[in-house]
């Protein structure tokens, strides 16, 4: 009897000591917020500087600058201790004809599935008249994001895998042949279901973080895509309700598709694989030579690495993977009432904004037409395009 009471006591202590291992792996709320209060606003900043260095050329592929930003890259991620992907011996793996860096962090009971968390790191290199673009906030922002979640997130225990991926290949003047780096990371799961052994169940994204697409309400931050998953749905609902010092946009992401996909996460969806776009929007720098390091501010940064961070953690927590939806779980009525948002702020005397005439009659009649549809059960097709539209001019009008 006693031998028998020993192992049983034994089976016990080993199946507490599992479940103790198992609760242990996985980014809790409480892990997860202490990891995100550990992002450096001046790491950050030393992020952007080196990455924005106008010796890098402007991050543009094929340059001496854009392998320096790659090796930096790629050393931030051996410091903080990922592994490379399995099978590969470096960080820097080159796929088709760019080179994307690809860090692993190795997760618990769910280490088969990944978190693809994404920045792209090439840049323009120069505009039309040949000037310099250093890119800090066109991706180096996105970039300075991404180390700091790797650095503190390094020596957690997720459930997941989580695949930090710095993609190249993002921008081309040919738009077709624009996200190469991301195509080709996923174009093992097309033929063989994983990707060196681990299936991708979700992306986060981060471009622009540096410059808040409204100056005036540097609190706001864009969310698109979450439409591709009710996961996606709920982890923004509840990221909303926690972090009230800023407004967390959700939309859906063809607004913002009116002259084609913004960011790698086009390609992630053309494999069916959920995705969240995080983004401040674009500034009146955006492709242009002012885009540099005095244009960006760290602090700001560093809040949207901690957001990103906060969803990385509530999709790891989820005990089933997200589903793929497409775009069925599209919100109009959110979509709209964003939209009407935006207009409202461009018209608000504190923006300083200066409009034409034209400008200012165009957005009024489309601001008319818009709050019509507020009642509607569903959006129609033309509605729809009324909203990217309105959206293209508002841009224009706020990035001119």
């Amino acid at each position: 009897m006693r031998s028998s009471s020993f192992f049983l006591r034994a089976s016990v202590m080993v199946a507490v000591g599992a479940l103790a291992l198992a609760a242990a792996e996985a980014l809790e709320p409480k892990s997860a917020k202490e990891a995100a209060a550990r992002i450096e606003d001046a790491r950050v900043k030393a992020h952007v500087e080196a990455l924005a260095d106008p010796k890098l050329d402007g991050r543009l592929t094929g340059t001496q600058g854009a392998k320096k930003a790659v090796a930096y890259i790629a050393k931030a991620f051996e410091e903080a201790g990922l592994s490379p992907l399995p099978g590969e011996k470096t960080f820097v793996v080159t796929q088709g004809t760019d080179d994307n860096v690809l860090g692993v962090l190795a997760g618990g009971d769910r280490k088969d599935e990944a978190i693809v968390v994404s920045a792209h790191w090439d840049g323009i290199g120069k505009d039309d008249a040949g000037t310099l673009v250093a890119g800090a906030d066109d991706n180096a922002s996105g970039l300075a994001a991404l180390l700091e979640i790797v650095r503190v997130l390094a020596k957690e225990h997720p459930r997941r895998t989580i695949v930090f991926a710095a993609f190249g290949g993002y921008w081309d003047m040919d738009d077709a042949k624009r996200f190469r780096g991301a195509r080709a990371f996923l174009r093992p799961l097309e033929k063989e279901g994983k990707i060196a052994g681990l299936k991708p169940i979700f992306q986060l994204g981060i471009m622009t973080l540096g410059c808040p697409l409204l100056p005036w309400q540097p609190e706001r931050y864009f969310t698109f895509g979450a439409e591709s998953s009710s996961t996606a749905v709920e982890a923004l609902k509840e990221l909303s309700s926690e972090a009230t010092e800023n407004k967390i946009a959700r939309c859906s992401v063809d607004l913002i598709e009116k002259r084609g996909p913004r960011d790698d996460y086009d390609a992630f969806r053309a494999a069916k694989v959920p995705f969240l776009f995080f983004t401040s929007g674009v500034s009146k720098q955006y492709h242009k030579p002012g885009d540099v390091i005095a244009s960006v501010v760290p602090k700001r940064i560093a809040q949207g690495g901690r957001l990103a961070l906060s969803l990385v953690a509530k999709v790891d927590a989820q005990d089933a993977a997200p589903a793929f939806t497409g775009d069925t779980l599209r919100d109009d009525k959110a979509d709209v009432a964003e939209v009407l948002g935006l207009i409202e702020a461009a018209f608000d005397p504190k923006s300083g904004l200066v409009m034409t005439a034209a400008e200012k009659k165009s957005l009024t009649l489309k601001q008319e037409k818009i709050k019509d549809m507020l009642d509607a059960s569903e959006l129609t097709p033309r509605d729809r395009g009324m909203l990217k539209e309105t959206l293209e001019l508002l841009l224009y009008v706020l990035t001119k």
